[in-house]
């Protein structure tokens, strides 16, 4: 008898010990499930913010190659510069200009400044002087036994009156407690300073995870364009298109479809065309352009599909960035990538009689000139 209890206490130690181990093997699972989560959420926040695929040597020299009329501000080894006709100046010196933002009157500028794992907006005047925290928002820290995201301030881009400006932000993460909260698009009055948390207007509702709401641009009063990333198909990356904030109603509205992997928009002055960076393959960022037709895109149809898929033209293909239209007429400047440099180039666009997009050929404004690509640049009057 003392034999049979002996061996059922061993099995029952085994059972248990079984159990306990099965347990453990279940409790690794989730903490490396929830470990992946966080460092893929980091990973796709970062190829956001500072996409590795396009990159440029750096150099202390901007080699301009043609005349251009009105003003081109741009941002070189983190720096501001501005073309103006024959003329190259280097605006500022301290290196930590990012993403900037052109007033309309040309007076003001509004960038990023990174910092780790975090950044805030600034202002300053147009000459690089009087430079002025915006948001004040802190760095990551250690809060109930776990790191929290800093909170990112990028994308800025002014209303066409001046008044006010829309940036990207992760702010929702202080709001609902969520840790990985992604980008959304915030309204704020350029003439406050924000050191707290409220007195802003939230606008888009991100998808957790994905990276968000970013690259607005505010062409009209009443919407805002943007790129919005959710995933689709892979779930290591995040698909693309893009988005109308309709001011009127605070509604958003897709542009293009969701397996467009479109990004960065840019409006002609004429509302005619729409242009835009398309992701195609692991190092292919091309160059497109579309026409724009604010009804079809507001309607409760598909006809916003429509006018994407028949208007659609390859402007160029390659390594693109940060599109923007000439306030002189249908011509479009963009970052191109060539012999390991960033330079800005432009092309002329039109429809011909048959209702076609057709590109002229591409003139180089810089050559070997290294501009940041990850900022967006302006073309004004």
């Amino acid at each position: 008898m003392d034999e049979v209890r002996k061996q059922k206490i061993a099995s029952r130690n085994i059972v248990r010990k079984g159990q306990f181990k099965f347990r453990y093997v279940i409790l690794i699972l989730i903490l490396v499930f929830i470990g992946y989560i966080y460092l893929r959420y980091h990973k796709i926040i970062n190829e956001i913010l500072n996409p590795k695929s396009i990159s440029s040597t750096q150099s202390n020299k901007v080699n301009l190659t043609y005349r251009v009329p009105g003003n081109m501000y741009f941002v070189k080894s983190g720096n501001l510069w501005k073309i103006s006709g024959n003329n190259i100046k280097q605006i500022t010196k301290t290196g930590y200009v990012s993403d900037i933002a052109i007033s309309p009157d040309q007076q003001s500028v509004y960038f990023s400044k990174f910092g780790q794992n975090s950044s805030n907006l600034y202002k300053m005047n147009i000459n690089g002087s009087n430079i002025e925290k915006i948001t004040n928002y802190p760095a990551p820290e250690y809060v109930n036994g776990a790191w929290w995201n800093g909170i990112y301030s990028v994308s800025p881009a002014f209303s066409p009156n001046g008044q006010n400006l829309v940036y990207s932000t992760n702010l929702e993460q202080v709001f609902t407690l969520n840790p990985v909260a992604s980008l959304g698009l915030y309204e704020i009055n350029n003439n406050q300073v924000y050191n707290g948390y409220y007195g802003q207007t939230q606008l888009t509702q991100p998808n957790p995870y994905t990276g968000g709401d970013t690259d607005p641009t505010w062409p009209n009063q009443n919407f805002i364009l943007y790129t919005h990333y959710v995933y689709l198909t892979n779930i290591a990356q995040p698909d693309s298109q893009i988005m109308l904030y309709y001011i009127p109603n605070g509604q958003s509205y897709p542009v293009t479809p969701l397996s467009s992997e479109a990004m960065q928009p840019a409006l002609s002055s004429q509302e005619k065309y729409l242009a835009f960076i398309r992701r195609q393959g692991e190092n292919n960022a091309n160059l497109y352009v579309m026409k724009f037709d604010l009804g079809a895109i507001l309607s409760d149809t598909n006809q916003y599909n429509d006018i994407y898929n028949n208007t659609l033209d390859l402007v160029k293909k390659g390594i693109e960035a940060q599109p923007v239209w000439s306030p002189y007429g249908p011509n479009l400047a963009f970052l191109n990538l060539s012999q390991n440099s960033f330079d800005i180039v432009v092309t002329g666009i039109k429809t011909n009689k048959m209702g076609k997009i057709n590109t002229g050929s591409i003139v180089n404004i810089t050559k070997q000139s290294n501009i940041d690509s990850t900022s967006k640049f302006y073309w004004e009057k």
